[in-house]
């Protein structure tokens, strides 16, 4: 199962909220704000693994981005943040 992540830039709380109001009870969608830190780089393994093409332009131009999460990436990265 795919999952839909909408990952929303940190200064618009109201698409945010819109957001998370338009999708209630969806399964397998979730909306998150960006966590990323401004002025960190990446290793390009990471650039490579979790950023999707143009992630930062769709933030900047709509406010928030889309991105799809095949069920195989999901397991992985949850089994990495549990150290399994």
């Amino acid at each position: 199962m795919t999952r839909k992540l909408f990952v929303v830039s940190k200064d618009r709380p109201e698409v945010f909220q819109s957001l998370r109001r338009a999708i209630a009870g969806e399964p397998g969608v979730e909306v998150i704000y960006d966590r990323r830190l401004p002025g960190k780089a990446a290793s390009r393994e990471q650039v490579d693994r979790r950023v999707a093409p143009d992630l930062n332009g769709q933030l900047r131009e709509r406010g928030f981005a889309v991105v799809h999460l095949a069920a195989a990436t999901v397991r992985s990265n949850q089994m990495r943040r549990f150290n399994f």
